[in-house]
Order: C-alpha cells, then structure tokens, then sequence
C-alpha cells in the first residue's frame, strides 16, 4: 500500500521542502456478503486518513437484487473501533436518512448491524472484500502539499492536496487507465498547462512528478491584503473514488474542492468510465442510442418528484430547484443499476442543496442501451426484475 507523503513548505525563517511519512494510508476497498437473510450486496468503501492519524469512511453499497448505489457516511466511532455510516444522509431542513450501520473492520471482514432510522428493525451484515472477474483491486495515494506563512493575526498562502487511484494490475488495460488518472492528478495544480517553471506536463507522469507540481504550485502564493479581513489560505483538494467495479467497468468520481475567500468553498464533480478489458474510457454514446435526451429529462424529473415527496405533477420549484424543467447535463457515470447523473451546487438549485444526483434505473432506460453492449448483458436481467 502506498505512504501517505506531506510535502510542507513553510514560508519564513524555516523555509525549504519537508517530505514526512505516516503509517497509515488512505485506501478504497471492495466488499461482498450480505444483509439479513440472503440480501446479497456489494460495498465500496473508502478510507481517509486525517492529521491526527484517524481514519474516516464513506462509500456506497448496492443490492445485487436492483444495482443502485446507496451513499454511506459517517457519523461517529467509538473506542472500540465500531463505526457508524448513515445511508442517504441529507439535510434539507431537518436531517433524514434511510438506515444506519454499526460495524466493525478487521482485516479483509466487515461486521456489524443494520439498523432503519427509528432503530426498530435491525439485521446483521457479513461482508469480505473480495474482486470477481471484472473488478479489479486499485490503491489510493493521497499527496499535499503547503505553502504558508504568518501575517498579522492569521494564515495566507495555499493548501494543494491530490488523491488519486491506481490499479493493482500489470495488464496492458490498467496500464493505460493508471496513466491516465496519474495524469489527471498532475493537471490539479498545472491545469493541464506545466509546472510552475513552464515545463511541458509529462505524458506518463510518475509520482514525484505530480508532487513536484504541486510543491510548484503551493509556492506560487499571491499577495493578499494587510487587512486580516481579507488574509486567508487558498485551499484546494481533488479526489478521485471509485463508484463502481463491476462487470469489467471502472467508474471513477473526481471531487473538487476548492476555498478563494468569501463565506464558503465551492465544489464540483465530474466522472470517467473505463473499460477494465481495453483500457479505454467509455463514452454515453458508446452505451446508448441517439436521441434518449427528452425521455430520460423526463423519467429524471419524475425520479426527482419522488425523491422529494412531490406529486407526478408538481413543479419541481416546489422541491427547491431554479425551474420547473430539468434538462440533463454532460455529468453522467455508469452504475451496475442504471446512468446517473450529478449537478452541482448552484447548477439547477441552492448552494444550500447540495449536489443533486440521481440514477436512472434499468428498468425504465434499457430500451435506449445498444444490445451489442457488455451493459446489456448485465442490465437486462436487473430490469427484468425490476418489473
């Protein structure tokens, strides 16, 4: 497993690079077992580790029965190393969710409880990590770098931080899908556009490339005001996650976080999709037929009534968002139970909202997938379940 590596810079009379490493690392996982009686589920779950040397968890699981992911975070740990996870957390206006886990990792096992929100019904998971055929097992390695310095009563400067994916294979196909995420995280600081120095961003780069850059960019610290009002470190974080490892596919979420001042951050989010056979990214056209566009606006418009407890025919600004008519955007990404589709903050609601997701089910988009395709083969059957 990869070191977590902290490269500091410090502005000052100590100034000069600092390389520093931790035993513990982050890592994303695949799971497989159950909940209850031969509820059969897969879980990806990842880990973060913080500056005090505490792991965090998140992730997402799904039903074999319907393939739609279910987002898992959380909310506490104890001392004896049992962590709760909400499903579906949300806070619009008061907080909900749609069940709660209470479990316990040790090694390659998950146990624990699943418990609904009013704690009434409970139901044991077993769960073992496990990658079939068409999954594969990938590293995380989780890099930053810092460029601050005092000024009157508080910090300036910047906090660049990268945590991309690598597979755990030696195949041609994830050769070329490694390099392309190792690319991805280089362009974090660079933009795509070189170094701090005007160095071309390399075509394969390794991973002292992408923490020079960074250390590069983490250098590159703009003058700011002397008024404390205005006096802040410009923070940015990236982060690549697995959505999905199934079937021979390789969903990749990239989560970008970024503070310029002002009352709060600003995040956004974007998808690539691999083929774990070749190598190569997938594209929605690769998958679906021409012209889906308006049925799927309005199964998606339908899909977010339901989530938001509104009638067929209720306009959608009643659930909070800018318009009545939802038009989907380019923000796709392959799941094992349909196409899902994520909008950022202040894109069709309030920053307050949050992301707006969701996934379209097999059942109601099948007809749009091409028959010559691997997804056929796998959705067909959840569809057919479905109905």
């Amino acid at each position: 497993m990869k070191i977590f590596l902290f490269a500091a810079l410090l502005v000052g009379s100590l100034g000069g690079l600092r390389a520093q490493e931790s035993q513990e690392s982050d890592w994303q996982r695949r799971f497989e077992g159950q909940i209850g009686n031969g509820l059969g589920i897969t879980l990806l779950l990842s880990a973060s580790v913080q500056e005090d040397g505490v792991s965090t968890y998140d992730g997402s699981y799904y039903y074999h029965k319907t393939g739609v992911p279910i987002s898992l975070s959380q909310v506490s740990s104890d001392d004896e190393g049992a962590v709760r996870l909400r499903e579906n957390e949300a806070f619009n206006g008061s907080e909900t969710f749609t069940g709660e886990w209470k479990v316990k990792l040790k090694g390659q096992v998950i146990a624990g409880t699943w418990s609904s929100p009013d704690g009434k019904k409970q139901l044991p998971i077993e769960l073992k990590e496990s990658y079939p055929a068409g999954s594969v097992k990938v590293v995380t390695t989780a890099l930053k770098a810092v460029n601050t310095l005092r000024k009157n009563t508080r910090n300036q400067g910047r906090e660049i931080e990268v945590r991309y994916v690598q597979l755990a294979s030696e195949s041609k196909a994830a050769k070329a899908i490694n390099r392309v995420l190792r690319q991805d995280a280089h362009n974090v600081p660079t933009g795509g556009e070189g170094d701090a120095q005007g160095e071309k961003v390399p075509e394969n780069p390794s991973e002292n490339d992408i923490l020079k850059a960074l250390t590069q960019a983490a250098q590159n610290t703009a003058e700011v005001s002397d008024d404390d009002e205005f006096t802040y470190v410009f923070s940015a974080m990236d982060e690549q996650k697995v959505v999905m490892n199934d079937h021979g596919y390789l969903t990749i979420e990239y989560l970008t976080w970024a503070y310029e001042g002002g009352a709060h951050g600003n995040s956004s989010k974007s998808y690539r999709c691999f083929d774990l056979e070749t190598g190569e990214e997938v594209m929605l056209l690769d998958l679906i037929k021409p012209g889906y566009d308006k049925h799927w606006a309005g199964a998606a418009a339908n899909l977010l009534r339901e989530q938001r407890g509104l009638k067929a025919k209720d306009p959608l600004t009643e659930a909070g968002l800018f318009e009545d008519r939802l038009e989907l955007n380019e923000t796709w990404y392959l799941t094992p139970g349909g196409i899902g589709f994520s909008y950022d903050p202040y894109e069709i609601g309030p920053y307050a909202m949050g992301y707006v997701e969701f996934v379209l089910p097999w059942k109601d988009i099948l007809a749009d997938v091409k028959p010559d395709t691997r997804v056929f083969q796998f959705a067909s059957p959840i569809a057919a379940r479905a109905k």
